[in-house]
């Protein structure tokens, strides 16, 4: 047993370890499922792809275990997809849609789960003879173009949303970016394993380089959930403090659309002593109807909200040469802070960077 495959073992290990830690948190992010989905199916086509290329004795007695770890290589886009989706949008509701996305799954168990129903005998007849190999070169060349499609889809649509947090941006990255770099590692060992003069050892160097990104994937989903744990959990149910309100959704929408609409054009986050029955006195509706807008239909209280506008009005003047004459503690009063304090604490939550440290990194 080689390092690879230590490395195979622990992360799976800890995949399954973290599933079922995961699974057990009281108060679950609405994207937990996905999440779990996008752990399992990690888990399983690493652990049974290890079978395949570790131990001929395994691969021989249980071969049908490497069939069940490709299928689970098509439920880690669609995962991916949906648990982001969660993440950079609070309001996100499920559509009929995910039957599309779990199309290719559904088309590949059609199209070769006849070979889960074969013969231990009949399955290593078809590999000792070379006819399974075209079964391996239509698994990897979907998987590639899947995962590398989810993966540059989504980081362009992360790229291109505002009004999230800076924490589970860095994270999804950093999870999207080793999947995207898995697949494309694939790409040159299913070119060597396709080529005339085949060359067995390139084309297994690459594959079980993919795959041990794959295990660092899990690792650093595992990290997060240690260091990072609101992360991967739901903020406090807002139904029980709004149960006895009469806002319906069409009233909610409309103040969230009046709302939106205001702070745009009329920049009342400038204000230092903006609150919320000042805002909703604005908008005429009443603070408590606000409140439930902003905490239901936003995700955010009226603190986190109001204070992303003036962390982005900040940043704004901060970076125009204009205003390169004033401090940045003077920019922070002038976008409705009250003390560089209060600044300062609002901006590290959500930038996880001090403001010096931000602009630094983001210097034109």
């Amino acid at each position: 047993m080689n390092w690879l495959s230590i490395a195979f073992i622990i992360g799976g290990t800890q995949g399954i370890f973290l599933g079922v830690a995961l699974s057990n948190y009281s108060k679950r992010h609405p994207g937990h499922p996905f999440l779990m989905a996008l752990i399992w199916s990690l888990t399983i086509s690493l652990l049974l792809r290890l079978t395949y290329s570790e131990s001929d004795y395994i691969y021989l007695r249980y071969p049908h275990l490497t069939i069940v770890g490709d299928f689970a290589l098509f439920l880690i886009g669609p995962a991916l997809y949906y648990y982001t989706q969660f993440m950079i949008d609070k309001t996100y509701k499920l559509s009929r849609s995910i039957w599309l996305h779990l199309l290719p799954f559904f088309l590949f168990i059609l199209s070769f789960g006849y070979l889960l129903f074969l013969s231990r005998d009949e399955l290593l007849l078809l590999h000792s003879n070379g006819k399974i190999y075209p079964y391996y070169t239509t698994i990897f060349s979907c998987a590639i173009i899947q995962i590398t499609s989810y993966s540059l889809f989504l980081i362009r649509q992360i790229d291109g949303t505002k009004q999230i947090s800076k924490q589970p941006v860095a994270y999804l990255k950093i999870i999207i970016y080793a999947l995207l770099t898995t697949a494309l590692c694939w790409i040159p060992g299913h070119l060597f394993s396709c080529l005339p003069s085949f060359n067995p050892f390139l084309s297994n160097l690459f594959y079980q380089i993919s795959f041990l990104l794959m295990s660092i994937s899990i690792f650093i989903i595992g990290l997060y959930a240690i260091r990072m744990p609101e992360i991967f959990r739901a903020k406090p149910d807002q139904t029980e403090k709004y149960q006895h309100s009469y806002l319906d959704e069409h009233k909610a929408q409309v103040i969230k659309s009046q709302l939106l609409q205001l702070l745009a054009t009329q920049t009342p986050y400038l204000d230092a002593n903006l609150s919320l029955p000042i805002l909703a006195k604005m908008l005429n509706t009443n603070q408590v109807y606000l409140s439930q807008v902003i905490n239901e239909q936003l995700g955010k209280s009226f603190h986190e909200f109001i204070n992303e506008y003036r962390i982005q009005h900040f940043i704004e003047k901060a970076q125009h040469p204009n205003y390169s004459h004033l401090t940045l503690q003077a920019i922070a009063l002038e976008s409705g802070f009250k003390t560089k304090a209060s600044f300062y604490k609002a901006f590290k939550k959500k930038m996880l960077q001090t403001p010096a440290q931000y602009l630094k990194s983001h210097s034109k």
